[in-house]
C-alpha cells in the first residue's frame, strides 16, 4: 500500500468519492451543490458519519467563486473563538449535533458577525428536524444555519453506486487488481455503518491483491443494524413529541414552546407521523 494512504475512518481520504455515482440520490446532490455554490451565505450539510460531508463542502468551495480559502473547524472551537478564522472564504464547521446547549447562543452571535464576510457550511450527523424535536438545538440557531439543508445519503441507500465508488478508491490506492462479481455481491450485501470511510478502509486492505479480488481477500464485514437506526430514532422523536403534546393537553402552541420549535415545524412533524390530534 502506498505510504500516503491512510485507512482510519476519521481520515478524509475518501473525499474524492463523496459525489461519485449515478444513483438518483447522487444526481440530486450534484444538482444541489451546483445550484447553491455560487450564491449561498450559510448552508447545513447533514449526513451520517463517513458519508463525505467535508468532501462535499470542499466541492462547494471550489465552484463557489469565493475569494478566500477553505477552512475547517470544530463548531465548539469556533463558538468559543479559540482559533483564528480566515475571512472571505468558506468556513466549514463540524459537529453541530455535538454542540453543548450552553455554547449555542454564543455560536449564534459569532455567526451573526462573521457571515458578513465569510460563507458558512455547518455539518451535522443528525438532521435539523430531529435536533429540534429532541431539544438538542435552539430555534434561533436552527433558523440561522438551516435555511439551506443538503442531505447526504448513507451508502446503504445508494448501493447501486458502490461498484463505481469502490473502483475509484482502488485506483487512488494504486491497487493491483479488481473486484470480482462475488466480492461485489458481498460488498453490496453489507449495511456499511461506516459509509464511505468504511469502504475506503476495505479497499485499502485489498489494494495489494493482484488480479481478481475475491471474497476470501476481503476483511471481515461485521453485520450491523445501522440501517434500522434512523427508523428507531424517528420513533423516539415522535414519542417524545406526543408525550409533550399530551402533557400540554393537546395544546400545540404550548407544546411547540416546550419543545423549542416553531408551530409550523410541529405541525409538519405531526403530519408526517400521521397525527390525529385536533388542532
Amino acid at each position: 500500500m502506498p505510504t500516503n494512504v491512510q485507512t482510519e475512518y476519521g481520515v478524509k481520504s475518501y473525499a474524492a468519492e463523496s459525489l461519485a455515482g449515478d444513483s438518483a440520490a447522487m444526481h440530486l446532490l450534484r444538482l444541489q451543490v451546483s445550484r447553491i455554490a455560487p450564491h449561498f451565505r450559510t448552508a447545513l450539510v447533514t449526513g451520517e458519519r463517513g458519508t463525505g460531508k467535508e468532501g462535499i463542502a470542499r466541492e462547494i468551495h471550489r465552484i463557489s467563486g469565493a475569494e478566500g480559502p477553505f477552512s475547517s473547524l470544530e463548531v465548539d472551537v469556533f463558538a468559543e473563538n479559540r482559533a483564528p478564522v480566515e475571512l472571505r472564504g468558506v468556513l466549514y464547521l463540524k459537529g453541530l449535533d455535538r454542540l453543548e446547549p450552553a455554547l449555542q447562543e454564543r455560536l449564534v452571535e459569532r455567526l451573526r458577525v462573521i457571515q458578513r464576510e465569510t460563507r458558512i457550511l455547518v455539518a451535522s450527523e443528525c438532521d435539523l428536524r430531529g435536533m429540534l424535536a429532541t431539544g438538542r438545538l435552539r430555534q434561533n440557531l436552527a433558523s440561522r444555519v438551516g435555511s439551506l439543508e443538503i442531505r447526504v445519503s448513507p451508502l446503504r441507500d445508494r448501493i447501486e453506486d458502490l461498484e463505481a465508488v469502490a473502483a475509484s478508491m482502488l485506483r487512488r490506492a494504486d491497487a493491483r487488481g479488481w473486484l470480482s462479481e462475488d466480492a461485489l455481491d458481498a460488498l453490496r450485501a453489507h449495511s456499511w455503518p461506516g459509509n464511505l470511510a468504511e469502504l475506503w478502509t476495505v479497499m485499502c486492505h485489498v489494494a495489494r491483491v493482484p488480479g481478481a479480488i475475491g471474497t476470501a481477500d476481503l476483511p471481515e464485514l461485521v453485520p450491523s443494524v445501522a440501517s434500522d437506526t434512523g427508523v428507531r430514532l424517528d420513533h423516539v422523536m415522535q414519542r417524545h413529541v406526543f408525550e409533550v403534546l399530551q402533557r400540554c393537553s393537546g395544546n400545540k402552541v404550548r407544546a411547540a414552546e416546550m419543545l423549542g420549535i416553531s408551530r409550523s415545524t410541529l405541525y409538519r412533524m405531526l403530519e408526517a407521523a400521521g397525527d390525529s390530534v385536533a388542532g
